[in-house]
C-alpha cells in the first residue's frame, strides 16, 4: 500500500538469502495516512476489480524489464528473455483489531533460454487505524517459507498494536 497524502513511510531493509540457485527475501513498509478513513479507503482499493486487472499486467511489464536490465548488465543476448505467465490469487489473512487486510499469492515464470524459471511473490498487509502495513516475501524457484512469514506477519501486527497511532 502506499498512500500518496501520508505523514510518514519507512521501509525496513530487505532481507536476502541466496544459496544453490534458490533465493528468498522478505521486506516490511508501514506507511501513516492522513487518516484512518483514507487508509481504509486505500484498503478498499485494493480489493477492487482494477487492481487485479492492472497488476498482472504491470508485474509482466516490470519482470521483463528487470530481466532485460540483468542481461544488459551482463552483456547476454536480450533475445534469451521468452514469454512471462503470472497468477494471481487473493485472500484475506486474518489481522485480529485491524481495519481489514488484504493477501495476494503471486506466481510468475519466466522463460529465459527456454528454461522455465518460477517466482513466488506474497504481499500480505493490513491497515490499523491510519497505519497501513505490508510485508512482501519473495522466493525464486521455491516460495518463502511460510512459517516464517506467518511470523513476520504476526510480529507486525503485534507492533502496530503496540504503537498505534
Amino acid at each position: 500500500m502506499n498512500s500518496r497524502n501520508g505523514l510518514a513511510e519507512v521501509s525496513s531493509k530487505d532481507f536476502k538469502l541466496e544459496h544453490d540457485g534458490l533465493g528468498f527475501s522478505v521486506s516490511s513498509q508501514v506507511a501513516v495516512a492522513q487518516t484512518s478513513a483514507l487508509a481504509a479507503k486505500e484498503l478498499a482499493a485494493i480489493h477492487g476489480v482494477h487492481v487485479r486487472g492492472c497488476l498482472p499486467h504491470y508485474l509482466n511489464l516490470l519482470l521483463k524489464d528487470q530481466l532485460l536490465k540483468e542481461f544488459k548488465e551482463q552483456k547476454l543476448p536480450q533475445t534469451a528473455v521468452g514469454p512471462t505467465s503470472i497468477s494471481i490469487l487473493q485472500g484475506t489473512p486474518p489481522a485480529p483489531g485491524a481495519a481489514g487486510s488484504f493477501g495476494w499469492r503471486i506466481t510468475a515464470t519466466i522463460t529465459v533460454r527456454n528454461i522455465r524459471l518460477p517466482i513466488y511473490i506474497y504481499i500480505l498487509g493490513f491497515v490499523y487505524g491510519p497505519a497501513e502495513v505490508s510485508l512482501v516475501s519473495y522466493g525464486t524457484l521455491k516460495p518463502f517459507p511460510a512459517a516464517g512469514q506467518e511470523h513476520l506477519y504476526w510480529l507486525l501486527l503485534k507492533r502496530a498494536k503496540a504503537h498505534s497511532v
